[in-house]
């Protein structure tokens, strides 16, 4: 921005000590008598004076414009490093939680508890070990959770179990312990 100010500046400088030079150059050379020439050169002054001000305008509103363009990338690179902090705090704050818990509590009765996609507050989705009291991982977009959950519960080979957003079952997918295997 400094330097479209500053190349403005030197053009102005550059626009001014032309017209004196001309203006100058103008008088010395002049085919008309005296008075005829200093009107020539007034109206000459004049639609320079109007045309320093035209640009001078424009480059003002130009600063301004790209101080409030600036001003506005600003304030949204701000509002998304603040999203993504805030999401890369709750994923840190689950996966604690998540260790904290591996550690105090023993590990369920059936081996490796299963993995639950839930609904969660403000349209978002969380990835859930049964029995833990904290998420393992929250996700924006449902099929994300599912795409993690699924990967989770195949590498722990535990059942799946995915929910609505009112919270009833839509999908039980069992990957190793599967409480109801098929007959035969």
């Amino acid at each position: 921005m400094f330097r479209a100010i500053r190349k403005l500046l030197v053009f102005l400088d550059g626009m001014i000590l032309g017209a004196v030079v001309g203006a100058v150059i103008g008088i010395l050379l002049a085919p008309q008598p005296g008075p005829e020439s200093q009107e020539q050169l007034r109206k000459a002054a004049a639609d320079f004076r109007e045309e320093i001000d035209a640009r001078a305008r424009q480059a003002r509103q130009r600063a301004e414009q790209l101080a409030e363009e600036t001003r506005l990338r600003a304030e949204k690179l701000q509002a998304e490093g603040r999203r993504r902090g805030k999401e890369e705090r709750e994923v840190l704050e689950a996966a604690v939680s998540a260790a904290r818990e591996r550690l105090v509590r023993p590990a369920a009765p059936a081996g490796e508890p299963n993995v639950w996609v839930s609904p969660r507050e403000a349209g978002r989705w969380e990835v859930k070990r049964e029995h833990a009291s904290r998420a393992t991982r929250l996700f924006d977009r449902k099929g994300e959770a599912v795409e993690f959950a699924r990967a989770l519960a195949e590498r722990n080979g535990v059942e799946l179990i995915i929910q609505r957003r009112d919270g009833t079952i839509q999908e039980r997918s069992s990957y190793g312990n599967d409480p109801h295997p098929p007959a035969g």
